[in-house]
């Protein structure tokens, strides 16, 4: 399970305190990808938000879809309460 001790507005668990989660592991991913690029390539953007159902940063494959956005030469910004620790490339 995820703790988080954090209140943030944006959270879908809900304000309030001892928040719990269960971690976001995807599998195959590439009908959702393929989607993005569409959806990138029909409309003319510059910049892609991630807003994720909690803290994106513990969905596995949250470095393939940064990476996937940013190939299209398109900034990425990701909402997160940032008190994960990881290796975003």
């Amino acid at each position: 399970m995820k703790y988080c001790n954090f209140d943030c507005i944006f959270c879908p668990i809900g304000r309030k305190k001892n928040k719990f989660d269960t971690p976001q592991f995807f599998g195959d991913i590439e009908d959702s990808l393929k989607e993005l690029v569409a959806r990138i390539e029909d409309i003319n953007i510059d910049l892609v938000f991630i807003n994720s159902k909690g803290e994106a940063l513990v969905n596995n494959k949250i470095n393939e879809i940064i990476n996937l956005i940013k190939s299209k030469g398109l900034a990425v910004k990701l909402l997160s309460p940032g008190n994960i620790k990881g290796n975003l490339s």
